[in-house]
């Protein structure tokens, strides 16, 4: 996922996000984590799910 949403509702890229600030998939409201580091591109991707 390129795109994911802030605290305060706003549309964040993941090239531009800051590591620490908390964001979340626009489409579930549930947490994700940024990504970025070596040679891929950088992006938000889904928390593990630790109430399983």
């Amino acid at each position: 996922m390129l795109i994911a949403m802030d605290a305060q509702h706003q549309l964040v890229n993941a090239a531009t996000a800051d590591r620490q600030i908390e964001y979340y998939c626009p489409g579930c409201v549930q947490p994700v984590r940024l990504k970025r580091g070596g040679s891929d591109r950088a992006t938000f991707c889904p928390r593990p799910c630790h109430g399983l």
